[in-house]
Parts: structure tokens; sequence; C-alpha cells
């Protein structure tokens, strides 16, 4: 069993390798399983004026609850839209830009940001101890 001190230097380590990865969005309806790849989502990434990947560099110490140790960025991840159209993306993505390996990704269904907008959302880090 980890213990709770165990969780947290565990998740520290863990979110020191986060704020290294870059995050963006692709375009296309990618199925995202267990074989994915960077290619996959990177062929499709956003290249409308206004996007650029992200980092989430702001990770707080991590808080215990039960068994699971969480960290929520201090930051939203922005994603904007200066293109002059409504722009649509099917999820985002996030690569070690060491090695260029995807690390995760999530296809949240077609999702719209309009002309001049901003599309944001948290990340969270949550490690549970499984027994």
């Amino acid at each position: 069993m980890i213990v709770n001190d165990g969780l947290v230097l565990l998740e520290d380590v863990q979110l020191a390798f986060m704020a290294t990865l870059e995050f963006g969005l692709f375009t296309t309806d990618v199925t995202i399983t267990d074989a994915t790849v960077a290619a996959d989502v990177t062929a499709t990434e956003a290249a409308w004026a206004g996007y650029a990947r992200t980092t989430a560099t702001s990770w707080p110490t991590p808080t215990i609850t039960g068994s699971t140790a969480s960290s929520q960025n201090g930051a939203l991840l922005n994603f904007g839209n200066t293109s002059g159209s409504n722009q649509t993306f099917f999820g985002w993505f996030a690569i070690d830009p060491a090695s260029g390996d995807l690390v995760a990704a999530d296809n949240t269904g077609a999702i719209i940001i309009p002309s001049s907008g901003v599309y944001s959302f948290a990340s969270v880090l949550t490690d549970t101890d499984a027994g």
C-alpha cells in the first residue's frame, strides 16, 4: 500500500513532468484508445489564427482525500481563435515535447470556438491507491 506521504511524493514527481507537457487540440473525430499515438492527433492539429499549444505549469502541492491524491493546475488552459470564423475541434492532447510521445488525449465531441473566442479547460492530476 502506498501511504499518504508516498502519494504526495509520487504525485509531486508526476506534476514536475506534467509541467513540461504541451497541450493542443485536434480537429477530426479520432477515436482515442490505449494504442493511440501522437501522429493520430497531431496530423489534424488545429492551425487557425490565434491557436497555439499551451502548457500547464502551475501545479500546487497535492491534497489527499481518503486514499486519493489530486492537484488541479492553477490556471486554465486557453486556446484562442482570431481566424475571423468559427472553428471546430473534437478533442485535446498532451505531448511530451522532449520525446514527441503522446501522454494523454480525449475526444470531447465537436466543440465550436466562435470567431474571436477562447476555449478554456482545467487540468487535474489524480492518483488513487487501489490498495
